[in-house]
């Protein structure tokens, strides 16, 4: 039997097809506890977390994204015989189709405690979350780890090009030396706490 042969397509070059604008980006942040961690991370964490340039010396920075996406959470312990680590879904606002928290602990020194999970699926966290003004804000789930536990979240990102109706939000550093025009990446705990830095990315402040 003769293969059919493909008709030939065409592409005008004075009819170019739409394309979508918006500047969108996947990656996976890590962190590293330096302490015992029991926080909420929000929105506009996670907003510092995919980037942000400073503005005023030692003082502000703006952030890169306007809405963020969150595929998924990882956290690993120490080999530390009884460490546990625990991820808390906090939104009480919709139907959940799956376990709010998720924990575990180490029975081991060789195995460390590890959990992953996501949004659940019929929570509004699955979704697109956007900062409905520079300052809005919203706590999105609890991280409980030990000291020199392993945190890492896959976020997709769109950038702040001008094209949406939010302004991009203002970061205020706590305290650090942060030079105009710089790109730093924060911490996925707030400014009062800080026992998340980013791994391998600048966060100097």
């Amino acid at each position: 039997m003769k293969a059919r042969k493909r008709r030939a397509t065409t592409v005008s070059a004075i009819d170019p097809p739409p394309y979508n604008a918006a500047v969108v980006t996947n990656n996976t942040f890590r962190f590293l506890s330096t302490g015992a961690v029991g926080v909420n991370v929000s929105l506009q964490q996670l907003l510092a977390v995919c980037g942000m340039v400073t503005t005023t010396v030692n003082t502000t920075a703006t952030k890169l994204a306007d809405s963020v996406k969150i595929n998924s959470v990882k956290i690993w312990s120490p080999s530390s015989l009884g460490a546990r680590v625990e991820i808390s879904w906090l939104s009480t606002a919709s139907i959940f189709t799956r376990p709010v928290a998720m924990s575990d602990i180490c029975t081991s020194t060789s195995v460390p405690a590890h959990i992953f999970t996501v949004p659940p699926k019929n929570e509004l966290f699955s979704d697109w979350l956007v900062a409905t003004s520079t300052s809005a804000d919203i706590n999105i789930f609890q991280i409980t780890c030990p000291a020199n536990s392993i945190v890492e979240i896959n976020l997709t990102y769109q950038e702040y090009t001008g094209l949406s109706n939010t302004l991009p939000s203002v970061f205020t550093f706590a305290s650090g030396a942060a030079v105009l025009g710089n790109i730093y990446y924060g911490f996925l705990d707030t400014s009062a706490t800080h026992k998340l830095p980013p791994v391998d990315l600048p966060g100097n402040f």
